[in-house]
């Protein structure tokens, strides 16, 4: 395991916020449970074009529907891309070098 990086019951998870020292222009969260919308508005809110996919047909489907409409309008208005109903296929990793950007 890498540092930065925790197990949790579900695998894998990558801290987003800590040690980065730029934010990235564009973010894919996969999951649209409590913590996935979280990141989502978070990163959305600092200007981030942020894409959230989840699996199920809705976010947060224990919630009242007439909430979870406004939640999508106010996250797509953040521009939030939904991928409602697809899954995520594969993670990857993308490095890119910036000791020679300054």
């Amino acid at each position: 395991m890498r540092a930065g990086e925790w197990e949790s019951g579900r695998g894998r998870r990558r801290r987003l916020c800590q040690h980065r020292p730029e934010v990235p222009k564009t973010l894919v969260v996969g999951g649209g449970g409590v913590i996935g919308v979280e990141y989502a508005s978070m990163f959305a809110a600092l200007g981030v074009r942020v894409i959230l996919i989840e699996k199920r047909p809705r976010l947060l489907e224990f919630a009242d529907s007439e909430m979870i409409e406004a939640l999508c309008y106010h996250l797509r208005d953040s521009r939030v891309t939904l991928r409602l109903g697809e899954e995520v296929a594969s993670v990857g990793e993308h490095i890119r070098d910036r000791s020679n950007d300054r």
